[in-house]
């Protein structure tokens, strides 16, 4: 039976979270050992996101992929939470999600920074920009794909000085 559950390499059952339904194979992505400064100062016991801006979280999300050297960030809206994933070394890694709220205001952010058409939604949509992040040069390239839920992007991060050219 489907979604019943899962099982380990021992054969035996496995119960796991909703969240990770959707990502079975994609580990949780740790802070590296020294962490990026807080995104916001807020009160105790929140995590920051429910009181970040769309600007202030992108800029936040592409530094930690450039510090980690990800090739890739992909932001998915669920139903629930947006999944951010990280492509490192062939592998992805996830990040804890963003709340639905953050939606509306994030895609808004990516569609002016990288000067999409904003009445395209429905169609994918492919556009570069520079930028820097941790010391670096690097150019970004982002693609859009309209699901049921949202818009998803997938921003390829081309680190300049790596980048072989004939």
């Amino acid at each position: 039976r489907r979604g019943a559950g899962k099982s380990d390499a021992i054969g035996q059952a496995v119960s796991t979270p909703a969240i990770q339904e959707t990502t079975p194979d994609v580990p949780l992505l740790t802070e590296p050992r020294e962490p990026l400064p807080p995104l916001v100062d807020t009160p105790e016991g929140s995590k920051g996101w429910e009181h970040a801006d769309p600007a202030s979280t992108l800029q936040h999300l592409l530094a930690l992929a450039a510090r980690k050297d990800a090739s890739d960030v992909s932001i998915e809206p669920k139903a629930d939470h947006i999944a951010i994933r990280y492509r490192i070394d062939g592998s992805l890694f996830r990040l804890e999600p963003l709340p639905k709220s953050l939606q509306a205001g994030l895609e808004a952010k990516l569609f002016a920074t990288f000067g999409l058409e904003p009445t395209q939604l429905g169609l994918p949509q492919t556009a570069r920009v520079s930028g820097r992040f941790s010391d670096r040069d690097y150019d970004l390239v982002l693609q859009t794909n309209p699901n049921e839920y949202g818009i998803s992007a997938t921003i390829k991060l081309v680190d300049r000085e790596g980048f072989l050219k004939d």
